[in-house]
């Protein structure tokens, strides 16, 4: 018996020692509190007992008796995200400048100043006795040599951006660090124009001062001991003043624009300038980092304007895509969705405002969009003809003479009034007033049986012979015009082609006729536009004569009148003077006036003009290109009104318009984004010439849009720009913007920039900042701004060199239309998708949404730490209380930097908290709440668990040997744990990802709950 029981052990324990591993991996037995910080754990207490003196950057600027010359540099150092730096602004004559300042930097041109000697050698005094003082390019030889360490300057005259970069002890490699990763990337892909942006001026031939940065034999960026303390010397390059870089985007001394590059380099510069007082004073630096817990984040900005694609469910088709990559998209989209390259036959209604005498227009209204005034439609639609073959967009050079071509005309003799219109494909269509007189309603056009031309049909309805009945006079591509004659009951017949001198009437292509009395002599006369912008006038010979006289050309000024091409005429009493004037229609779009003046002759008086100004700068009324006028008295007020054919870009609709297309499809693609706790942005249509009336007017359409859609907007909402365009005047448009409960804008164009975000030149160099207040002081009202990081596919490099920075990263794209596999579109969203997992695996970056990161950095620019040292501790103690409301979840989220200097080079880093990483030459730390930092021989942090990387809110919860997260990020929950040991993770709808002691979980919802134990 005793036998059979050891036999029967010896059988069974294989499988009790195989069900006990089972049992761990599935419910995980292993208590995990071995591996936890002690702060985690009920028995530590609640914050590590902080002691010792708090430390301080204390920075001073000095400005001259005018006030502050380069305000750029002021709004730089007031932003910096070093968490212990305090600046102090005082005029040259009135600052103490003793040893209770670690750096200073001077003003910009101070030499001319009375106090400047006195203040000169106050300066040297300061740094020998271990001060730090920075000088721009010109101060090299205000300073004696042995002070600056520079013996000579010497003039450079090559542009080349050859660059050489000695060695340098620890504590200078951020300064070097910035110049030459921004140096590397604008020379790289030749992002500055040698004859206009690089200007060295000259080098320095140093003595005792180290070079930084080398151009041949000479130096551009030095440091030297002087005493005490350093003085650093930089060239014009960097910091560089000769664009805007101020952060409320205005102009100093004739700069033409905002450079999000130079802007970007400049206060990198700056910053990294502190971090070295702080290393140099007190050993180390600690500065704010851009992300929850000292991770940055990487989103996708995609907008979303094309009608169709809500139709082909391109928003849902991407969003999927994206999950299957572990990404997350955030939407923006447009009030006004058009058909992208789209240029269709269109028509447009402009009333007048003023009066019949001088007649006024608003010109861009709520819905013009693309266009000018209001657009014809059916009850079900705009009305819209033939479109341009191929894509074309709304700033492309069109050869075509496509255009819709209206007269006006009672046909149906009920009172209203009824348009025939004639299309470039040669067909002419009736379109019957389908609502009250005045409405903008029609019933759909049809096509007039038995009337049409080869091409280019441009109608006009006159009683050419006398008989009250409407007949056609019918202009074709041709240059022929003919008559078609009305028998009475609207049936309309060919009469025969009309002649001039004997000859059949002809003009150089597209004929565009108006029929008038034009010299009064009871006859109705032809005026004649051709395709080469010529107007040709036919008088008549007798009434209802198809035979006219020999042409004449139409004089302005007494010269023969050209437009450039595609001339459509139309006469009329246009200041109601009794004299006959001539509107005519261009190619360009615009409406040109030609005056009757009382010797009858004409005036050009430049094309109309409307109250508020278009996309181009212009107040000229342009409804499109090849536009055709047409005078009636639409809604019955006396007064002419004005209506247009043209050919139209997009044939756009308000999202919120009864007529809008696909209603179905565009609600059922934002509920499913909202349903994945996703958020949906404006798509802003402004631009620079834009009123702030119209503006303002547009916020609040666009809102009103949101609202009744059933999409969130209240005073947490950020906005990005179709077209990228703002006002030329940028805080009209922020201003407008943050009244309308917008706080950040991730992207715009700054004025005067003629390339755009994530293609341009300009935005290589790219950092999120505040709107200063009018003082230059950080705003107590948040407006956040920040551009798309450059095209991952074609700027690969600018990404590694902005992650070298932690600067968040926004990849723009237009998603529409791309979502067919086995395209080139297709194709490539799949390499951007793998771009940019690259670098966020390579740098530690966490997925998120433009909302999420907005709300994450609120932290660095509001949050405030308390920084102790005691010994070989440091003690770090976050206060959140200024941060504004609109952090929402992410308040408590914030993470540092520490980097250590020279002295503490050969320490290690340790810490109380959970969030820890190490990169970039630094140890990030989040710190939730107090933390203790411990510089020791040899780290134990690789022994315990903590979060490598979060991207949004954790919550720790420690509960019978397991550890409870709950993640608050919305739509996607991302983070990276390190463990010393294997871990059992478990939870709904994980994806868990292990790479050796590093775990990544990845949830999709509203938030994600786990429980993690020793496996």
């Amino acid at each position: 018996m005793r036998l059979s029981l050891k036999l029967l052990w010896k059988k069974l324990l294989p499988a009790i020692v195989l069900l006990g591993l089972l049992t761990q991996c599935v419910g995980g037995s292993g208590d995990i509190s071995p591996v936890l910080p002690a702060s985690l754990l009920k028995e530590a207490e609640a914050a590590p007992a902080a002691s010792g003196p708090e430390i301080h950057v204390d920075v001073l600027f000095l400005h001259g008796s005018g006030g502050i010359s380069a305000a750029g540099i002021l709004h730089h150092l007031r932003q910096t995200t070093v968490a212990n730096a305090r600046l102090t602004v005082r005029q040259l004559d009135a600052a103490a400048i003793d040893d209770s300042y670690d750096l200073v930097y001077l003003d910009r041109d101070l030499t001319g100043e009375p106090a400047w000697p006195e203040v000169r050698d106050r300066l040297i005094a300061y740094v020998e006795q271990g001060g730090i003082l920075f000088l721009s390019h010109e101060y090299a030889d205000a300073f004696p040599a042995a002070f600056t360490g520079i013996a000579a300057m010497t003039p450079i005259e090559d542009t080349e951006l050859n660059f050489a970069y000695p060695e340098v002890r620890r504590n200078l490699q951020g300064i070097q660090r910035v110049w030459q990763s921004f140096s590397d990337i604008y020379g790289r892909y030749n992002g500055l124009n040698p004859k206009f942006h690089i200007h060295f001026e000259e080098g320095a031939v140093t003595d005792q001062a180290v070079p930084l940065v080398k151009k041949g034999d000479l130096a551009l960026l030095t440091a030297n001991q002087a005493g005490d303390g350093t003085v650093i010397w930089a060239n014009n390059f960097l910091p560089n003043e000769q664009f805007i870089t101020r952060f409320d985007l205005q102009a100093e001394e004739g700069q033409k624009y905002f450079h999000f590059g130079y802007a970007s380099a400049n206060y990198l510069f700056r910053t990294e300038l502190i971090k070295f007082a702080a290393k140099e004073h007190h050993g180390f630096s600690v500065q704010k980092a851009y992300g929850p817990y000292g991770r940055p984040g990487m989103a996708w900005q995609a907008h979303y304007e094309a009608l169709y694609s809500f139709v082909l469910r391109d928003m849902i088709k991407f969003t999927e895509l994206l999950e299957k990559h572990d990404q997350v998209p955030t939407y923006s989209v447009v009030r006004g969705s058009y058909n992208g390259g789209v240029w269709m036959e269109s028509l447009r209604y402009l009333e007048n405002i003023g009066t019949d005498q001088a007649p006024r227009f608003v010109n861009m209204e709520s819905d013009s969009f693309f266009s000018a005034g209001r657009a014809l439609t059916t009850k079900k639609a705009n009305i819209h003809f033939g479109r341009v073959p191929g894509y074309n967009s709304f700033l492309s050079q069109l050869d075509t003479s496509c255009r819709a071509y209206p007269t006006a005309v009672d046909w149906n003799r009920d009172g209203a009034t009824d348009f025939i219109i004639g299309t470039h494909d040669g067909y002419v269509y009736f379109a019957e007033n389908d609502g009250e007189a005045t409405d903008l309603v029609f019933k759909k056009p049809v096509k007039l049986k038995g009337v049409r031309t080869d091409s280019d049909a441009a109608p006009f309805v006159v009683d050419w012979d006398g008989d009250g009945h409407p007949d056609l006079v019918l202009g074709s591509g041709n240059g022929e015009v003919v008559l078609y004659r009305n028998n009475g009951k609207n049936k309309l017949k060919l009469a025969g082609t009309f002649t001039a001198g004997g000859q059949a009437l002809s003009v150089a292509g597209a004929a565009a006729p108006a029929a008038a009395d034009w010299d009064g002599d009871g006859i109705p006369d032809l005026i004649v536009g051709d395709a080469e912008g010529s107007l040709h006038l036919f008088r008549g010979t007798a009434s209802g004569s198809l035979e006219l006289h020999p042409a004449e050309p139409i004089r302005a000024d007494g010269e023969p009148v050209n437009v450039g091409r595609y001339a459509a005429p139309f006469a009329t009493d246009w200041n109601s003077d009794g004299i006959p004037d001539l509107l005519v229609g261009t190619e360009s779009g615009e409406i040109v006036l030609l005056e009757g003046r009382e010797d009858g002759t004409l005036t050009n008086k430049g094309p109309l003009t409307g109250e508020e100004y278009n996309f181009f700068g212009t107040n000229t009324i342009k409804p499109g290109r090849n536009a055709v006028p047409v005078v009636v008295d639409w809604n019955g007020d006396g007064k002419k009104d004005l209506i247009t054919g043209h050919l139209e870009f997009g044939s756009p609709y308000a999202i919120d318009s009864p007529l809008f297309p696909y209603p179905k499809d565009l609600r059922g693609n934002l509920r499913y984004i909202q349903r994945k706790h996703l958020p949906l942005i404006p798509h802003m249509y402004l631009h620079e010439y834009m009123s702030d009336e119209r503006e303002k007017q547009e916020i609040a359409l666009h809102k009103a849009a949101f609202h009744a859609l059933g999409l969130e907007w209240d005073d947490d909402m950020g906005v990005n720009h179709h077209t990228w365009r703002i006002n030329k005047d940028a805080l009209q448009t922020f201003r407008n913007q943050r009244e309308a409960g917008i706080w950040w804008n991730f992207g715009f164009n700054p004025p005067n920039v003629s390339t755009a975000p994530r293609d341009g030149a300009e935005f290589l160099f790219v950092i999120p900042f505040l709107l200063p207040d009018d003082s230059g002081d950080t705003p107590s009202e948040p407006f956040m701004l920040f551009s798309p990081a450059p095209h991952p596919l074609n700027y690969g490099m600018a990404w590694d060199s902005l992650a070298q920075f932690d600067i968040p990263l926004i990849n723009f794209e237009h998603i529409e239309h791309s979502m067919k596999p086995g395209t080139d579109l297709y194709e490539k969203l799949l390499k951007m998708i793998s771009a940019m997992n690259r670098v966020r695996e390579t740098h530690k970056y966490t997925f998120m949404t433009e909302q999420q990161i907005a709300r994450s950095l609120l932290n660095t620019f509001y949050a405030d730490v308390k920084v102790q040292a005691d010994g070989g501790q440091i003690y770090l103690t976050p206060d959140g209380s200024q941060v504004p409301a609109n952090v929402k979840e992410y308040a408590g989220t914030l993470g540092v930097k520490l980097e250590l200097g020279e002295a503490y080079a050969d320490r290690e880093v340790d810490t109380s908290g959970m969030f820890y990483y190490e990169g970039n030459g630094g140890h990030y730390i989040g710190i939730p709440g107090p933390t203790a930092v411990d510089l020791v021989d040899s780290s134990k942090i690789t022994e315990r668990l903590h979060v490598v990387r979060s991207n949004g809110p954790v919550a720790f919860t420690v509960r019978e040997g397991a550890l409870e997260l709950q993640l608050d990020a919305q739509g996607m929950q991302e983070i990276e744990i390190y463990s010393p040991e294997p871990l059992n993770v478990t939870g709904k709808n994980l994806r868990v990802k292990r790479d050796g002691n590093h775990y990544t979980i990845i949830h999709y919802g509203e938030r994600a709950q786990m429980k993690l134990k020793i496996r």
